[in-house]
């Protein structure tokens, strides 16, 4: 049976593989839903295992990105506005750093 660090090191390959993805979908010109809805599953994931792992800064960076990347389904003229593209841009720059500092570890 494998033991929690070989969980956790899973989790960060699977970061490495995830965070591609994640950016492709997110930088999509111009923004289409689809991607959008495609990251926030992404990182849904991503979420509930840093938090598992106790990747409390990385648990943070994914809710404010969640909240970001839901959004446009309730309201997708926001697609094309600058302020919640902002919102995104913040959102996924503290996303790459939270996961940056697990990957550099």
């Amino acid at each position: 049976m494998g033991t929690l660090d070989d969980a956790k090191n899973l989790f960060i390959q699977e970061l490495r593989e995830q965070t591609p993805q994640i950016e492709a979908h997110l930088t999509s010109e111009p923004p289409r839903l689809d991607a959008i809805e495609s990251a926030r599953k992404i990182v849904h994931r991503i979420k509930g295992a840093a938090g598992f792992f106790g990747f409390t800064g990385l648990a943070n960076a994914t809710e404010l990105l969640l909240e970001t990347c839901k959004e446009p389904s309730e309201h997708p003229r926001l697609l094309a506005d600058t302020a919640w593209q902002a919102r995104l841009v913040a959102g996924w720059s503290q996303f790459q750093k939270e996961v940056g500092a697990l990957i550099d570890v």
